[in-house]
């Protein structure tokens, strides 16, 4: 595994002891390439009385990038790059491949990926991760024409045990959680969110949740939702037909959304999160901003900012599931608890703070108009 190098230094030959980059190279192509690689998938667009018919889901790829990992092998030892607990970390590169459009020439001009939004819910409950498998098909192979609009709420349809959905923790009261059937459907939601806004999109409505959850960092790109209210919309304002497709990878507790169209020249920079802290009359919320710039083929430009006001965390109430969740099965299933109080809880799937995109609102927030500018 290590080796002896020669080399020059002012006119005399010194030896260093250096790592053998062949047997290295070998030995993770045996044993660690082959599970690093996805192969990429692509979707086909067919034509079928008039209409588009999608065939496939399109899955990105991954695969062990040899040269840059062996490398990073001989920096770690080089460098003595040490982690928390006093080891040698080395980080191996991976090589990412695009899940695409496998006859871009087709007749309906859906050739290219216009964006990419991802989610991780590592660490979810199983009746969590239930629920967001169980929805995906929902939003599976939608086609949104030039100035429709697409409405979450619309496409989700009824959220309850008649629908096969189980019940999760969700948001109440703004600051603390309880069972209800969907919970969960914030991390398709958001993930979708932040598919719309880096495709640079119009955004009509999008409300952040009322605490920051973790599932959904980094902060301020999440959207929450709950029939009738709060609502996810946005608009296809290109000229073309625009394609929504989703994944859930359960082994990687992954969410993929993707977009598919014709690209029409507009170019995208984003800037976020922006951290401001004690907002509120008493100093309760901290706000966190995005901002986005789309400049479009013809010139012309445009500024957005999206903010997103969550309650400080020593403010939220601790949830304490032995009162209310029992094991079974390695699932948690509810069982009774008081919902005398359920009229007068503005609830969403894991919460909501009434923060809509593009229209003024009241409430705690220094001042400002936390929706997009």
């Amino acid at each position: 595994w290590i080796e002896f190098r020669k080399e020059k230094e002012f006119n005399n030959y010194n030896l260093y002891v250096v790592l053998n980059n062949d047997k290295i190279r070998k030995h993770i192509s045996r044993r660690i390439a082959p599970y690093m690689y996805t192969a990429k998938q692509d979707i086909t667009v067919r034509s079928v009385d008039g209409k588009p018919v999608i065939e496939g889901i399109a899955r990105d790829g991954y695969y062990l990038d040899l040269r840059r990992s062996v490398k990073s092998i001989n920096d770690c030892i080089s460098y003595e790059r040490i982690d928390t607990t006093g080891n040698l970390i080395i980080w191996l590169d991976v090589a990412h491949l695009v899940g695409g459009v496998a006859n871009p020439d087709n007749e309906f001009q859906i050739s290219d990926v216009l964006a990419t939004g991802v989610t991780d819910f590592f660490g979810s409950p199983e009746n969590r991760k239930f629920n967001i498998k169980h929805s995906s098909p929902r939003f599976q192979n939608i086609i949104l024409h030039p100035g429709e609009r697409f409405s979450f709420i619309k496409h989700m349809g009824k959220v309850d045990s008649a629908n096969g959905f189980m019940k999760e923790l969700v948001i109440v009261d703004g600051d603390s959680t309880e069972p209800q059937y969907g919970g969960g459907l914030c991390q398709v939601s958001s993930t979708l969110f932040r598919t719309i806004f880096f495709a640079g999109l119009p955004v009509i409505s999008r409300v952040s949740h009322s605490f920051e959850v973790k599932y959904y960092r980094p902060a301020g790109l999440d959207a929450t939702i709950f029939d009738p209210y709060p609502n996810l919309v946005f608009e296809n304002d290109t000229k073309n037909l625009l394609l929504i497709q989703n994944f859930v990878d359960l082994n990687r507790t992954k969410m993929y959304f993707k977009f598919f169209g014709k690209k029409d020249g507009r170019r995208l920079r984003f800037e976020g999160p922006i951290v401001k802290e004690n907002v509120g009359e008493k100093k309760e919320h901290y706000r966190v901003t995005w901002y986005r710039y789309i400049e479009y083929a013809d010139g012309t430009e445009k500024t957005e900012k999206f903010n997103s006001i969550y309650l400080n965390k020593d403010l939220v109430k601790k949830y304490q599931p032995e009162n209310i969740l029992q094991q079974k099965d390695s699932v948690f299933v509810p069982v009774a608890y008081d919902s005398t109080k359920k009229e007068k809880r503005e609830r969403t799937d894991d919460g909501a703070l009434p923060v809509k995109i593009n229209e003024n609102r009241t409430g705690e927030n220094d001042g400002e108009n936390p929706g997009s500018e």
